[in-house]
């Protein structure tokens, strides 16, 4: 394990885990002192739908106005997410995402669906 390993548990018993990862820790490090352990919810990933709905949009975008997928896809990572990854996205900001790139399309009036798919997507 390096000094910046996250590792996620999800299944019992929590604490002898934890003890056991952070007793590793410093041995790996005998020369580190101190450290912090941060502990928090682990966010859910983008989900599958959400993903899905997102490829759809670039298609129909692409389309509209002649870039291919993904050109569009490195396009909006640019202006709305700073070049940061989908795959690393929570729902909360892939939904967020996803809302960004709809409000852009509005402005243009390019069409998108909200089907199903985008009710599966927002959940």
């Amino acid at each position: 394990m390096n000094k910046y390993d996250t590792i996620v548990y999800r299944d019992e018993p929590k604490s002898d885990n934890i003890k056991e990862v952070v007793t590793k820790f410093f041995v790996n490090n005998p020369d580190l002192k101190n450290a912090v352990v941060e502990i928090r919810p682990l966010e859910a990933s983008r989900t599958i739908a959400q993903n899905s709905l997102l490829w759809t949009w670039y298609s129909i975008i692409g389309q509209d106005i002649g870039y291919s997928t993904h050109e569009l896809h490195k396009i909006f990572k640019g202006r709305f997410l700073n070049g940061k990854s989908t795959s690393s996205l929570s729902t909360k900001e892939f939904s967020y995402y996803l809302n960004q790139i709809d409000l852009l399309c509005q402005d243009y009036n390019i069409e998108l669906p909200y089907g199903q798919d985008y009710k599966n997507a927002m959940e």
